[in-house]
């Protein structure tokens, strides 16, 4: 897959709810799956815990070989899945918005702790294994236990995050950081891209995202395209797309009006533009999301 179909696979699962803004699964695999876990993305970051089994873990289009008793980071917004099981097994997930380690922070530890890293657009994805990590799969561990025992685990689950995340930082992510600048260019169009995010259901034209991001048409387009791989249009489409997953995982609307809802007038066109984004049309992508989450608790 190349770097143009990236950010596609938004997953049919509602991981962020009004009453929890992380969500915690237990996930069995055997011979009847597939695969371990199925291609998605979503906007939250994850830690997975291989506990038993093996399979190899793909994000975008690097390959993870995993076994029991290894975790895995993976950022928002990545391709991935497990690929190559053994004949079973079980993983534990969290899945967490960068919001939910910034709560009570001041905004200079915002920006230098998380912000700098969500914003930067490099793949920050790490495979925890051997001594160096065992510290902080040791706290992963515990908190997907200590967290089923009680009936309102936040406080906890938050606070083991925060530990984790401090081991990152100091010994991945900093040095990301210090390795990533943006350029100006990505910079003009922060804009107009969190703009395309807001008003994605509207009738937009060339027009008003060159406004909004202070340029001509011509220079707009070229300077998106290099920036994004994609131009504006087809960037917008296929952001309208993955929003349109969130509708189809979390709302028994109607297909048709998922269509309207997302931006799109004519539902076959949606349906089509939907199959050769995904891969498959999006009755069969809500029925897989189904089928996967069936066999997790």
């Amino acid at each position: 897959m190349n770097n143009q179909d990236r950010n596609q696979y938004l997953e049919v699962f509602k991981h962020i709810t009004r009453n929890s803004p992380y969500s915690i699964h237990k996930s069995y695999f055997d011979n009847s799956c597939s695969v371990a876990l199925y291609l998605h993305l979503h906007p939250e970051m994850e830690l997975l815990y291989l506990e038993e089994g093996s399979f190899t873990f793909k994000i975008e289009e690097k390959l993870y070989s995993m076994k029991a008793g290894e975790a895995i980071f993976v950022p928002q917004n990545m391709l991935h899945t497990a690929i190559e099981q053994s004949e079973h097994g079980i993983f534990r997930a969290i899945c967490f918005a960068p919001e939910f380690l910034t709560a009570n922070m001041g905004q200079r530890d915002i920006q230098t702790y998380v912000h700098a890293l969500v914003q930067s657009g490099v793949d920050y994805t790490l495979l925890l294994q051997g001594e160096e990590w065992k510290e902080v799969i040791g706290c992963l561990k515990s908190l997907f236990t200590q967290a089923e025992k009680l009936e309102n685990p936040e406080l906890l689950v938050r606070g083991y995050l925060l530990v984790i995340w401090q081991h990152l930082y100091e010994q991945h992510i900093s040095k990301i950081l210090g390795e990533t600048k943006k350029s100006r260019k990505e910079m003009q169009l922060e804009g107009v891209i969190q703009f395309m995010h807001t008003h994605f259901a509207e009738d937009l034209s060339l027009g008003d995202l060159a406004e909004q991001a202070h340029m001509s048409e011509g220079q707009f387009c070229r300077i998106f395209k290099q920036v994004t791989g994609n131009t504006p249009f087809t960037y917008l489409k296929k952001y309208r797309i993955t929003k349109s997953c969130l509708f189809l995982s979390e709302t028994d609307k109607k297909i048709s009006e998922i269509c309207s809802l997302c931006g799109f007038n004519n539902i076959s066109y949606y349906n089509r533009e939907f199959l050769q984004v995904m891969e498959t049309t999006p009755s069969k992508y809500r029925a897989e999301a189904q089928r996967y989450y069936s066999h997790s608790t």
